[in-house]
């Protein structure tokens, strides 16, 4: 019998999927909302591998693609996705009150796994999205480059340096002619450190649609509302998809319980900072 998708995306890309047409609703009515000031759009490319690969492929049919190495009919309509994203973005910047602002796309994507120590790095689970994430990654490499056969109209950010993408996507957000105010579509936390350099940052969620704001990245990444979210206390506390946490259970729990009852959610950085010198916390690496 042949192996069906398992929603009503359809493998040339002409409708999005169930976790990236959420996204592209949302931006859509923040863009056309009245007085909209969002100038700068960055989609993680991870984030719509991960929403194609999760939601369009059915457990059989992947372990028949992993089988036969059909991988790159998957990151053809990764690729597609970004594609469809992109235009729908540009479509409704079209419908924008022209402004002397520069609007800006940028689609990027990262290998996170040379930023953080393989001691507190977690490895994917899933090898079906890490090996078409490889193929867009190359992708995206090699048309940067002027290689390669997609020729993709928009702006492509690539990076495995061991600097974190934030700091990538800071120099070039900062570098533009606009307000710097920022809508970001990502799972990775890692990239949520940006917010602090933004005059505005809003983050839209897969799947829901979302829209938070850099108040509700504690309770996002933490699970914990009254906790500062900065590079120091994710690297302590770690994420879910990324970063493993740098303290052990109990000295973790320990932090957290004198950080909920001391308020340290409303100190400055570097104030937190000498509070965890002064309870003899060290940080392994930084991010």
């Amino acid at each position: 019998m042949e192996q069906e998708l398992i929603n009503t995306m359809s493998l040339d890309g002409s409708t999005l999927d169930l976790g990236s047409q959420p996204v592209s609703e949302t931006i859509q009515n923040i863009l056309l909302s009245p007085n909209c000031d969002i100038d700068t759009i960055l989609i993680n490319a991870s984030t719509i591998c991960r929403n194609v690969c999760s939601t369009v492929y059915s457990t059989e049919l992947k372990k028949d693609m992993v089988a036969k190495n059909t991988l790159e009919a998957v990151a053809d309509n990764v690729m597609r996705t970004l594609q469809i994203l992109v235009s729908n973005i540009e479509a409704d910047f079209a419908c924008m009150p022209t402004t002397p602002v520069v609007r800006y796309i940028r689609v990027y994507i990262a290998d996170y796994s040379t930023i953080i120590p393989s001691t507190y790095y977690r490895f994917p689970t899933d090898q079906f999205v890490a090996r078409v994430e490889q193929i867009v990654r190359d992708r995206i490499k090699y048309s940067r480059n002027g290689h390669g056969s997609w020729k993709l109209n928009f702006a492509q950010l690539y990076f495995e340096s061991k600097i974190p993408p934030y700091i990538h996507l800071q120099e070039d957000i900062l570098s533009a002619e606009n307000l710097h105010n920022v809508l970001m579509v990502s799972h990775h936390p890692i990239d949520y450190h940006l917010h602090s350099n933004m005059n505005k940052w809003i983050l839209v969620s897969s799947f829901t649609g979302a829209k938070h704001t850099a108040e509700a990245l504690s309770e996002m990444v933490f699970n914990k509302p009254l906790l500062p979210f900065n590079q120091s206390t994710h690297i302590l506390f770690g994420d879910k998809v990324d970063m493993k946490a740098a303290l052990q259970r109990g000295a973790k729990r320990k932090l957290i319980e004198t950080m909920t009852k001391e308020s340290w959610y409303l100190l400055a950085e570097k104030d937190i900072e000498t509070k965890l010198h002064q309870n003899q916390i060290l940080l392994p690496y930084h991010i």
